[in-house]
């Protein structure tokens, strides 16, 4: 008997992602997210739109996600469209196999298990599932970049390094590649954290990885401070976040930041310079940006 996957999309606005992945996570549902080009025939250019994707081997969940979606218009967000498909499983492992291809991001190489790792990079083995993070969206690259100038540019020595917000767990294996071999995890999505791990163990990298919002895991204070925190989220949690990355940050530790637009740099620079960070570099790329800051006191 064929098992199948079912998959339901939504549609919205980068302008809404922070409130809708916050409704989500607070129904405790695991997603995907990515960026979403659509033309609109209104106006001469392109909308930022963004796609939401949840999967479950139960089709009768796929009723509950639909009514959870729609409860977004009772927070004033525009659901664009929702879609749902019904995939055979071994189609769809073998599509996101053949659609993950290696990705080369300066000294570092991703790849699945299924391709031969790189004999002269950084190997990151990332097997795709559903924890956001395969090393192709920006701020993963910028992230990495980040990462790289620390290490090269300013000679960066950290003993410690926390992930906050792991995703696919790409930062936090790259970090003990090329940092540090002390690095913790966390994410507040309970399968990315369950994804996590089992990176770590493909790359074979002792790296912790704690199911918690923020910083809220008794582990994670119990190893601060850190002399880096690299957070790539999004700017909303990044806002409010801020005095408890300082909390858990050693004077003269860096911070690695990214999730966020060209044109919300200046606003998280202000919350940050308020908590005596200093900006160090800036990276962007396309639309995205990271920050580089350090905490001065």
């Amino acid at each position: 008997m064929e098992k199948w996957v079912y998959k339901i999309s939504f549609l919205c606005r980068f302008a809404d992602i922070d409130v809708a992945c916050d409704h989500l996570d607070s129904h405790e549902i695991s997603y995907q997210y990515f960026s979403h080009k659509r033309k609109n025939p209104l106006i001469d250019n392109e909308e930022d739109i963004w796609m939401i994707s949840i999967y479950s081997d139960d089709s009768r969940e796929m009723l509950l996600y639909e009514k959870i979606i729609w409860q977004l218009s009772a927070k004033n967000l525009d659901i664009l469209s929702v879609t749902r498909e019904r995939l055979a499983n071994q189609d769809w492992v073998s599509f996101v196999q053949d659609k993950f291809q290696p990705i080369a991001i300066e000294n570092y190489y991703i790849h699945a298990s299924h391709f031969e790792p790189s004999k002269d990079k950084v190997n990151i083995m990332i097997n795709p599932k559903q924890a956001f993070g395969t090393g192709e969206h920006e701020t993963t690259q910028l992230c990495l970049q980040g990462i790289n100038f620390l290490k090269n540019s300013i000679n960066f020595q950290p003993t410690n390094c926390f992930d906050l917000g792991s995703g696919s767990g790409i930062l936090a294996i790259a970090a003990y590649k090329s940092l540090c071999k002390n690095v913790i995890a966390s994410d507040i999505d309970k399968t990315s954290t369950e994804i996590c791990i089992d990176n770590f163990q493909l790359n074979n990298v002792d790296i912790p990885c704690y199911h918690c919002a923020g910083i809220d895991h008794q582990e994670i204070k119990n190893s601060a401070p850190f002399d880096l925190v690299i957070a790539n989220i999004l700017l909303a949690p990044l806002l409010e976040l801020c005095s408890e990355i300082n909390s858990i940050l050693s004077t003269n530790g860096f911070i690695i930041l990214s999730g966020f637009l060209i044109e919300q740099e200046d606003e998280l620079v202000e919350k940050y310079s308020a908590h005596k960070f200093e900006l160090r570099h800036t990276l962007r790329k396309d639309q995205w940006s990271c920050l580089i800051m350090q905490k001065t006191s």
